[in-house]
């Protein structure tokens, strides 16, 4: 797991969501991916992106999957937009075939990474990137960013 921390301009998103628990979401949102994405978005346009957005309180999270879109365009039908906002993003780099290389990266994230650092989580949005090609190859890249500010910093 490489890691690297980028301040990010605020960009949007078109995602199509669903409601999950954190119960089950490891099996689920898999299940998602691969209902949902097969055909959705054309390569020169789109790269592909999961969106995790906490819910405060609850054991639920809402997932969409999408891509980048420019401010100005309108969203696909059956997709909606999403606004994530400027923030200090921890980017973690993996390669591995899915979806055991993004929920490995992902445990590595939390009990790796967090505890031995400077830096804790913002709880707004966890973005999961993916490379072009195979997701079953080994060499598969995928990303996972995380808002992050120092600890103790409210």
């Amino acid at each position: 797991m490489d890691v690297r921390i980028e301040e990010k301009d605020a960009f949007t998103l078109v995602v199509k969501k669903k409601l999950f628990s954190l119960r089950t979401g490891s099996d689920d949102v898999p299940k998602y991916w691969s209902e949902n994405i097969k055909g959705k978005f054309k390569p020169s346009k789109y790269k592909k992106v999961g969106v995790t957005e906490l819910i405060e309180g609850t054991s639920a999270f809402y997932f969409g999957i999408g891509g980048r879109i420019r401010k100005t365009k309108s969203a696909p039908k059956g997709f909606e937009k999403m606004e994530i906002p400027k923030n200090t993003w921890a980017i973690f780099t993996e390669k591995g075939p899915m979806p055991n290389a993004m929920q490995n990266l992902w445990k590595k994230v939390y009990t790796e990474f967090f505890p031995k650092s400077q830096y804790e989580s913002v709880p707004e949005y966890e973005l999961e990137v993916y490379s072009e090609g195979d997701p079953g190859d080994p060499d598969y890249k995928i990303e996972a960013w995380v808002p992050i500010r120092l600890k103790n910093v409210k």
